[in-house]
């Protein structure tokens, strides 16, 4: 993946960092985090997971990008000014 603090390629690799008490209906939230290993930044996302009746967790829905909210590379110093 490209790093989007300074788009740096790298390898991930995402930790579950926490992981959200169950809502009434069965739902939560857990936070997976990842280091760019150039610059040290966190990427931050959040994966929706509901329980099934046999107890298993269940993704539920797409793992949204919550950190950084810039999602662009920065612009190379060798660009022009004004781009």
């Amino acid at each position: 993946m490209d790093c989007p603090h300074c788009g740096t390629e790298f390898h991930d690799q995402w930790t579950q960092t926490a992981s959200g008490k169950p809502m009434p209906d069965g739902k939560c939230w857990q936070m997976f985090v990842t280091v760019c290993q150039a610059c040290q930044k966190e990427t931050v996302e959040v994966q929706r997971f509901q329980l099934d009746d046999d107890g298993q967790w269940l993704r539920d829905g797409e793992c949204m990008k919550v950190y950084p909210s810039l999602t662009s590379k920065p612009t190379p110093q060798s660009d022009p000014i004004g781009i």
